[in-house]
């Protein structure tokens, strides 16, 4: 039951900041500093393009949402996969993962089901770009979830080639800010 609630309060806290920026972040006229020069929040920014397409194709055709929706319910039916098999040598570290990766997938999955898109809000930048990325609470359990998996995966037979997928997955929306250097 604490994995639900866990689950539960993840959620909760992303879709509430997403609800407030949606609808009140204009009047709220936020310009909070949380890192200098690469974090911020400043904008909130509506995403309808695809997750799974590259940067700038913001296709939203029948094969874009099936891509999107597919690649979400495949991805959660893993991750509720796994937290079905957990057993009493797990520890909360072996867990955590995927309880964040639980919480992003559902969190990003009900913005686009109920409106229609993502409801970004946090600046991640660099002091030499104006621009870098735009991201939520839903996407920053996204990728610690992905980030810590590789780390938790003890006598898994395919260990390494599922820990270099997640790697790819946390760092392949950041290949943009790569390439540019």
């Amino acid at each position: 039951m604490p994995i639900v609630r866990s689950i539960l309060f993840l959620l909760l806290l992303d879709q509430v900041t997403k609800h407030v920026f949606r609808f009140y972040g204009h009047e709220l006229d936020l310009q909070l500093v949380l890192i200098e020069g690469y974090l911020y929040i400043d904008e909130v920014v509506f995403n309808y393009g695809n997750p799974f397409l590259p940067s700038g194709m913001e296709e939203t055709g029948v094969v874009s949402l099936i891509i999107s929706y597919g690649g979400a319910s495949v991805a959660l039916a893993g991750v509720l996969f796994v937290l079905a098999s957990i057993n009493e040598s797990d520890t909360v570290f072996t867990v955590s993962p995927y309880v964040l990766l639980a919480a992003g997938i559902l969190g990003n999955t009900f913005d686009r089901l109920i409106y229609g898109n993502v409801c970004d809000w946090i600046t991640f930048t660099r002091p030499t770009s104006d621009y870098l990325g735009i991201l939520n609470f839903a996407d920053i359990w996204l990728w610690a979830g992905l980030l810590i998996v590789p780390f938790t995966m003890h006598g898994l037979r395919y260990q390494v080639p599922v820990g270099a997928m997640c790697l790819f997955g946390v760092f392949w929306p950041l290949r943009n800010m790569l390439l540019n250097v």
